[in-house]
């Protein structure tokens, strides 16, 4: 089993907690307490949770408790009203993040690494990322408070406050979808949305937390728990030897890294239905130079147990000694890879590595790795990748082992920077094959009284511009460009907190290339603030998409953009 990130595990796992079957809250050892708080997570009872930790805030415990009733209910009549409806991004969402893990996977993963304890303290967990306890009037306990991503009290504020006002809200829309209310999930997801945004925006105090949040502040240096026992510092592994896994990235890199994966094109999958799915690019798009993998076995047989993606051999290496690499020589790319699996999983791989030119591999000059598991025998490998293909990552699926893989392709589209606030949740709006932006559809807002952009997203099809989706808001209006032109960038003004105001530049295009010298500009779209506007593109670019965070408004907005020069086309 591949070492478990346990902090970023024990947060995903109590951000929805529900009130479950009562669970025995064993505090005695801190071993104990650690697998007291890992299953009462996943067991969803609030009340074993509060029980083995401290520095917890109860009262948020109980609101995320009731959040989670709420949703519970939410997924259960909706399935009950609308059956064989497709279910909206949230109630997946949702039932993804409270699936429950096996408790002897838990079990196995809790032996590994058994509490360093010194006097009322220890640690737990990897050494490089342990979980703190402290032994408080007997009983050992959990800190709590660094296992949030952002644990500043103005995030843990907004939070709170989040939940509180979105409980009546959530109680009513459940309420009317049990009375038959709403005729289909987007109606009901639609309104949902609307009754939650209405009671966050109607609050003096949400806002007054929201500007708090948002509002510059010096950056503040992690607290760093010291292992009483710290490891001893392995010296730098040989070229082709073991190479372990980097740590976890945080929130913002993590982010990126999804954003990054959605972008890429993909190869199809090779291996079998298990396991979840996953997407491990390289940072900025870089070549991916070697592959850092591990062994299973199922059934008794040997099969891949991890696969990752090596874009920086100097990377220093993470606590995982079980990790082996493979490395291409000087100047030389992962250009394909030869993959062979059984009816579960992927048992063999082989890389296939070329010399990088122009940016991407050569095939006139490329040779074969080892195979990494064992050699076919029989079985027909299946060639993944290939043809000179700039590869940036590997995807597929996973449980326990490796149950299918797959690899990420450059695409050529880019990110812009994204301007705006840290609220809201990340989206990304992407058209069909790398087609460019011909306009948008946007509707206004309101955040402290102040006009903001509540809505906005790219048009492709110059047809259907005027054709908003069930799911956007009624007085949702649109723009498009002259006939021949596309959008080329975006001037973005923003208040640090919400989107304000965007003003497209649009380009004359023709045989997918633009013309940067025939342009116009179109008028602002919303009201500017002033506070804060940056152009987002570049000449010789053309828009593909948007990416950015929304809540009820437009927080933050960027643009996924490609380049549009003769040369690009004929590359292309």
């Amino acid at each position: 089993m591949t070492q478990w990130n346990w902090r970023a595990m024990a947060a995903t796992v109590t951000v929805w907690l529900c009130v479950g079957s009562p669970l025995r809250a064993d505090t005695s050892t801190p071993d104990a307490a650690v697998k007291t708080f890992m299953r009462a997570s996943i067991a969803n009872d609030a009340t074993a949770l509060k029980s083995c930790t401290y520095n917890a805030d109860p009262e948020f415990l109980d609101l995320l408790g009731s959040t989670g009733e709420l949703l519970r209910e939410y997924a259960r009549v909706g399935a009950e009203k609308f059956p064989g409806q497709p279910k909206p991004a949230s109630v997946v969402d949702f039932e993804r993040r409270t699936a429950p893990i096996p408790a002897e996977a838990l079990d196995r993963e809790l032996a590994r690494f058994p509490a360093r304890v010194t006097g009322d303290t220890a640690l737990a967990g990897p050494p490089n990322k342990p979980m703190r306890l402290r032994r408080i009037d007997g009983a050992w306990r959990v800190d709590a408070a660094h296992l949030s991503t952002d644990p500043s009290p103005e995030r843990q504020r907004v939070n709170k406050l989040a939940l509180q006002l979105s409980l009546e809200p959530r109680s009513q829309i459940n309420q009317e979808i049990a009375a038959g209310k709403y005729k289909t999930w987007a109606e009901a997801e639609l309104a949902a949305k609307g009754k939650v945004s209405a009671a966050l925006s109607a609050s003096a105090e949400f806002k007054a937390a929201t500007d708090a949040l948002n509002k510059p502040r010096p950056a503040t240096p992690p607290a760093v728990a010291t292992d009483p026992k710290p490891a001893t510092p392995r010296p730098a592994p040989p070229v082709g030897g073991l190479r372990p896994p980097p740590a976890k990235p945080d929130r913002a890199a993590r982010e990126a890294a999804e954003a990054a994966a959605e972008l890429a094109d993909r190869t199809e999958l090779v291996g079998g239905n298990g396991g979840g799915p996953f997407a491990r690019p390289t940072a900025g798009g870089a070549p991916v130079v070697g592959l850092r993998y591990s062994m299973g076995n199922w059934g008794g047989r040997p099969c891949l147990r991890d696969l990752e993606p090596i874009a920086d051999p100097a990377a220093p290496p993470a606590d995982n000694a079980n990790a082996q690499s493979v490395l291409a020589r000087d100047g030389y790319v992962l250009s394909a890879i030869a993959a062979v699996r059984d009816e579960t999983n992927v048992v063999a791989i082989r890389p296939q590595f070329a010399r990088l030119k122009d940016g991407r591999p050569d095939p006139a000059d490329q040779y074969d790795g080892e195979w990494i598991g064992a050699a076919p025998g029989g079985a027909q490998p299946t060639l993944l990748g290939g043809g000179g293909v700039k590869i940036i990552g590997v995807c597929g699926r996973r449980g326990l082992n490796l149950d299918a893989v797959g690899l990420l392709i450059d695409s050529g589209v880019r990110h812009s920077n994204q301007l705006g606030g840290k609220g809201g949740s990340p989206y990304s709006h992407r058209g069909p094959a790398g087609a460019p932006v011909v306009g948008f559809r946007y509707a206004p807002g309101k955040w402290g009284g102040r006009p903001v952009l509540s809505h906005f997203v790219p048009v492709f099809d110059r047809a259907a511009a005027n054709q908003p989706g069930q799911d956007e808001p009624k007085d949702t209006k649109f723009v498009v460009a002259r006939d021949g032109y596309v959008a080329a960038t975006l001037l973005v003004d923003t208040d640090n907190t919400n989107t304000c105001a965007v003003q497209i530049q649009f380009v004359r295009y023709r045989d997918g290339v633009a013309d940067p010298k025939d342009t116009y500009v179109a008028p602002w779209i919303g009201v500017p603030s002033r506070v804060k506007q940056e152009r987002l593109g570049a000449p010789g670019d053309v828009i593909v998409g948007t990416f950015g965070r929304k809540g009820m408004n437009v927080d933050a907005l960027g643009v996924l953009t490609r380049q549009a020069t003769a040369a690009a086309a004929k590359a292309k």
